[in-house]
């Protein structure tokens, strides 16, 4: 089922800036930790809520009391040698190791508890955990010999993989597009995906495009897919890219990739676009649970969300100074 929305939403009053009373804020000016990019923000069902960050994995109490960090360097049981992802499978985390391609799980102390076998290697890719299966994903890539500086497909297949690690059944694939040599690379097409919290549904967003697919984890298929009509932002070119594209021969990017990040909660799905107003902030869509475009928002010039709750949002903030916040509101309705 494809869901083709209009450009406007069903709420009138779409498009106000996001009225919002705080609850509490966590700065980092105690040293025990510093904010650089904090992000995957989940919170456990006793409410502890849990942040990465370079070189950090931090625990706050459900006040946002900081507790501790888990992140402790290396390559052995328990330690993590560079990026990670993780997920939260009730009183446990299950956490992925990119560098090492390891899957171990811990407590909340984050004391480990052992490796979690796969049945293969490849399964890089944590997306979430649920009663009885993981979901992860592998990624097909080119040949190092077929990448000649040009944009090429990656490949992304989801799989269901039992807690034992005895099983695995391939679910969807996808793909995106990245620029790639046999020594260089660079991005230009997004790939997200995005578990409900029951542990459902999978939102995914590949390419450049507004369009999102719903995938059933238990039937294994997409089963809805839905878009709306996006008025494309031109691509804001960094230094850095600029020099790189030269150097490359990279072709010129035109446009933003339409969707930034996927937020789904109870009622359905939140996307953040690729629309900013300097002074409103960033543009969220929302989308109920069948696919149509019922509102949108400013969340606020220098905010970014990070989770939804509910009528509770956590997200990062950035003050004049430069000073990163991580804050929990409340929606006014």
């Amino acid at each position: 089922m494809i869901i083709e929305n209009t450009a406007a939403p069903l709420a009138k009053d779409a498009g106000r800036v996001l009225k919002l009373q705080e609850v509490w804020r966590v700065t980092d000016e105690s040293g025990d930790f510093f904010f650089k990019a904090p992000r995957h923000l989940n919170i456990a069902p006793d409410g502890t809520i849990f942040i990465v960050d370079i070189g950090q994995f931090l625990k706050f109490s459900p006040d946002g009391k900081f507790v501790k960090n888990l992140y402790r360097k290396g390559e052995g049981p328990g330690e993590i040698r560079g990026d990670f992802l993780y997920a939260l499978a009730g009183g446990e985390l299950y956490i992925s190791d990119f560098s090492t391609g390891l899957l171990w799980r811990a407590d909340f102390e984050g004391n480990y508890l052992g490796p979690v076998g796969l049945p293969s290697q490849d399964l890089r890719g944590l997306v979430g955990v649920q009663e009885k299966d993981m979901v992860l994903y592998k990624e097909a890539w080119p040949p190092f010999d077929q990448r000649t500086g040009k944009l090429m497909d990656i490949r992304q297949t989801i799989f269901l993989v039992a807690k034992d690690g005895k099983s695995e059944k391939a679910l969807e694939t996808f793909s995106y597009k990245l620029f790639l040599g046999r020594n260089y690379g660079s991005s230009w097409e997004s790939s997200m995906t995005a578990m409900s919290d029951d542990g459902r549904r999978l939102y995914a967003f590949f390419g450049l495009n507004y369009m999102i697919d719903v995938l059933d984890l238990d039937g294994g298929k997409i089963f809805r897919r839905f878009s709306r009509k996006y008025p494309r932002v031109p691509h804001r070119e960094q230094n850095w890219e600029a020099d790189f594209r030269k150097k490359y021969d990279m072709p010129v990017k035109e446009f933003e990739s339409d969707v930034k990040a996927l937020f789904p909660n109870e009622r359905g799905l939140w996307v953040a676009t690729s629309t900013t107003d300097r002074d409103k902030g960033d543009l969220y869509d929302v989308f109920d649970e069948n696919g149509r475009f019922v509102d949108s928002f400013y969340l606020g010039a220098g905010r970014t969300l990070l989770k939804v709750q509910g009528d509770v949002l956590f997200f990062l903030e950035k003050d004049v100074e430069e000073n990163l916040f991580v804050v929990k509101s409340k929606i006014i309705r």
